[in-house]
């Protein structure tokens, strides 16, 4: 073998290994210094296994002042694929803080943060495309 078509065969082999490889999924955070944010929901279809929602960012840190509306929305992809929110779309740990509803028939589902009480508040958010429904994933709201 030549080393030009060694090199060749060794970039496709690490080109093919890339994409068959589980990527780890990187954690991200960010601030909502406004009144109105939005957290892009991504699905993750996981073969025969099933799906699992990732919301981005995974931790959204309130730094404004007084209540907050948060909205989840899927990303292109997630939505061309049939992907919705159920009644129970986003369901908060300690729900004092929060108050929620489906959008856009599951579209969307917004919550208002009041935004009174310093804390971390962890959610989880349920996906479903047609009955079958999603592993739940359980990022996080800080209210600052």
């Amino acid at each position: 073998m030549t080393p030009r078509t060694f090199l060749s065969a060794a970039v496709c082999g690490f080109v093919l290994l890339g994409c068959a490889y589980p990527w780890p999924r990187v954690a991200s955070t960010a601030d909502c210094t406004g009144n109105a944010c939005r957290v892009a929901v991504s699905v993750e279809e996981l073969d025969s296994r099933g799906c699992v929602p990732d919301a981005i960012p995974d931790t959204l840190n309130v730094r404004a002042r007084g209540a907050v509306v948060i909205t989840w929305e899927f990303d292109t992809a997630s939505e061309y694929k049939g992907y919705r929110f159920p009644n129970d779309g986003i369901v908060f740990v300690d729900a004092s803080q929060f108050e929620c509803a489906l959008a856009e028939q599951g579209k969307k589902f917004v919550c208002t943060d009041k935004n009174t009480s310093p804390g971390s508040y962890k959610y989880t958010i349920n996906v479903i495309n047609g009955p079958a429904r999603c592993t739940p994933r359980d990022p996080s709201v800080v209210n600052n």
